[in-house]
C-alpha cells in the first residue's frame, strides 16, 4: 500500500531491469457529455511514477590516465623488425574513442634498429583494442631553433605557424614563417594529384600524409607566400566558357527565321525515314547520358501512350478522330516544352543545385530549338 506521501517502499531491496504496474482495484468515475448525452467510464489517471535510485555511485576521475598493457596499441614493423606499443590515454579518451598516442614498450623498446640503405618499409598493424590512424617519424635529436622549438634529444615534432590569407574551392593562399630545416605542409583533405603548390617560383614536391591527406615538402629556409591551386580547374573553366559560347550560338540560330528557296523540294521517303532513325538513336543516347535510365523509362512510357492513342484513332468517329488528332499533335509538340519548364523549376526550387545558370542555359536553348521546330511546322514551312 502507498503511504500518505504516495511512496511505496519494499521491505527488501529488489534488483530488476523492468517494473510492471497493474491497477487491480479502482474507484469508478464517470463523465457525462451533454452534447451527445453519453456517459463514459474514465480510465485510471497516473500523474507521475518515479523510481528512486540508490545512493550516488562513486565515479573515477574521467581525466585520470589508464595504464594499459604492452601490446594494447598497434604493432609497428620497420624493415621487417616488429615493435609493440602501449596506448597512453585517459578514461574519457577511451570512452569517447578519441585518437590517442601509443609509445614503444617491452624490453626491445629502446634497442636501436640497424636499417639498410635504400627503401625501408614501415607498417603499422591494428591490435585488438586500437587501429592506427597516423604514424609520425621524428629524429632522435632535434636541434633547437630560434623560434623556441624543442630542445635537443626531445624527439618531439615542431609545428610552425601558418597564416591563411585566402581560401576558396580551387585556390588557397598561405604564408609560412622562416624555418631552417625541411618541413611538411599538410592539408586536411583527401590527396588529389590535381593540387599544385608553388612558393618563391618553385613547385613543391607533393606526397601523401598519413595515408590520405594532401601534403607537400617545404624546402629548408623557405618563407613567404605559398599558393595552392587546383590545376584541372583552368581547363574546366575554359570548357564551360566554350560551352556558353556554343549555347549562345545555338540559341541565336534557333531564333533566326529559316530561309528556303521557293518551290517544292522533292523529299525521298526512305531518306526521311533514315533521318528519323538517326534522330531517334542520337536523341535516345543523349537522353540516357543526361537523364539516366529513369529519363529513358519516362520517355518510353510517353512514346507507348502516344502510339496507343494513334492506334485508337481509326476506331473513332470522324469528329472525335479530328479532336484526337489535334490532341495528339499538341502533346507531341508541346510536351517537351512543358518538360523543360518543369526541369528549370526543379533546378531553381527543389533540386538544390549549386550551379543553376549552366543548366538553365541548356534547358532554355533546348526549349528554343523545339519551339523553332514547332513554329516552322505550324507556319507550313
Amino acid at each position: 500500500m502507498l503511504d500518505e506521501g504516495g511512496t511505496l517502499v519494499f521491505d527488501r531491496p529488489l534488483r530488476s531491469n523492468e517494473i510492471t504496474v497493474l491497477i487491480s482495484d479502482i474507484v469508478p468515475a464517470r463523465s457525462y457529455d451533454p452534447y451527445r448525452r453519453l456517459t463514459q467510464n474514465l480510465p485510471v489517471g497516473i500523474g507521475e511514477l518515479t523510481v528512486l535510485s540508490d545512493p550516488p555511485v562513486l565515479r573515477n576521475p574521467p581525466d585520470q590516465r589508464v595504464t594499459l598493457p604492452c601490446g594494447s596499441g598497434p604493432t609497428v614493423e620497420v624493415g621487417g623488425v616488429r615493435r609493440r606499443t602501449a596506448l597512453v590515454a585517459s578514461r574519457r579518451e577511451l570512452v569517447e574513442l578519441r585518437e590517442v598516442d601509443a609509445q614503444l614498450c617491452g624490453a626491445e623498446a629502446k634497442a636501436p634498429l640497424a636499417l639498410a640503405g635504400g627503401e625501408v618499409r614501415v607498417v603499422a598493424v591494428a591490435s585488438r583494442l586500437a587501429a592506427p590512424t597516423q604514424l609520425v617519424l621524428t629524429p632522435g635529436a632535434v636541434q633547437p631553433d630560434r623560434s623556441g622549438g624543442s630542445a635537443a634529444g626531445s624527439g618531439a615534432a615542431i609545428q610552425t605557424p601558418v597564416r591563411v590569407d585566402g581560401w576558396s574551392a580551387t585556390e588557397r593562399r598561405l604564408h609560412l614563417d622562416a624555418y631552417p630545416n625541411q618541413r611538411v605542409l599538410a592539408m586536411r583533405e583527401n590527396a588529389n594529384a590535381g593540387w599544385v603548390a608553388t612558393a618563391a617560383g618553385r613547385t613543391l614536391t607533393p606526397f601523401v600524409v598519413d595515408g590520405w591527406q594532401q601534403g607537400w615538402l617545404v624546402p629548408a629556409g623557405l618563407a613567404g607566400e605559398v599558393v595552392l591551386r587546383f590545376a584541372p580547374d583552368n581547363g574546366y573553366v575554359l570548357a564551360l566558357s566554350a560551352g556558353v559560347l556554343l549555347l549562345a550560338g545555338v540559341a541565336v540560330v534557333a531564333t533566326l527565321p529559316s530561309r528556303r528557296t521557293p518551290g517544292r523540294v522533292p523529299v525521298v521517303a526512305r531518306a526521311r525515314r533514315g533521318r528519323r532513325v538517326l534522330v531517334g538513336l542520337f536523341g535516345g543516347a543523349a537522353l540516357l547520358l543526361v537523364g539516366g535510365p529513369a529519363a529513358v523509362g519516362v520517355a518510353v512510357l510517353w512514346a507507348v501512350l502516344l502510339l496507343l492513342a494513334r492506334g485508337l484513332e481509326p476506331h473513332l468517329h470522324p469528329p472525335d478522330r479530328r479532336r484526337a488528332r489535334l490532341l495528339y499533335q499538341a502533346l507531341l509538340r508541346w510536351l517537351p516544352v512543358a518538360t523543360f519548364a518543369v526541369a528549370g523549376w526543379y533546378a531553381l526550387t527543389i533540386g538544390g543545385h549549386t550551379a543553376v545558370a549552366p543548366q538553365l542555359a541548356a534547358v532554355a536553348t533546348a526549349t528554343m530549338l523545339w519551339l523553332s521546330l514547332v513554329l516552322r511546322r505550324r507556319r507550313g514551312h
